[in-house]
């Protein structure tokens, strides 16, 4: 099921075949990804940035998987949404659920800086909000 599109590639949740949990898929298009030198090496360095990356807050690359159109980026799937958008649907958030994010927040950027990794990847856009308020993913 198709779950997310940017401008070279397209999200899917999945089934993994070898755990049987439900996956994202980031299936990245290789023809528009080396047309562009500086893109080919944001999607180089995204992949070595998330083979590294070991935090309850950020989604885990889980496995890659190379094929002759397509890179394929198996990650942990999160079914809350963008946070982004629960902010917009509620327009107004509870100072409860401002602390869980804003906590959820800094302890990933803090665990990435840690790293020396400062990326696009702090974008609101691209930080997940998981309704059950149990572990979150905030940044994929």
């Amino acid at each position: 099921k198709k779950i997310g599109e940017g401008g070279f590639s397209k999200v899917y949740s999945a089934t993994h075949m070898l755990s049987g949990r439900t996956v994202a898929i980031k299936c990245l298009d290789k023809k528009k990804i080396i047309q562009n030198y500086a893109l080919t090496e944001r999607v180089f360095r995204e992949i070595t940035l998330l083979k590294s990356i070991n935090h309850k807050n950020i989604c885990q690359l889980l496995q890659l998987i190379d094929s002759p159109q397509y890179i394929h980026m198996v990650l942990e799937y999160e079914s809350g949404g963008e946070l982004y958008d629960e902010i917009v649907k509620k327009t107004r958030l509870s100072p409860e659920e401002c602390q869980v994010y804003f906590k959820q927040l800094v302890s990933a950027i803090e665990y990435c800086h840690n790293l020396g990794i400062v990326s696009e990847i702090y974008l609101l856009g691209n930080n997940n909000n998981n309704k059950k308020k149990k572990k979150k993913h905030l940044i994929s």
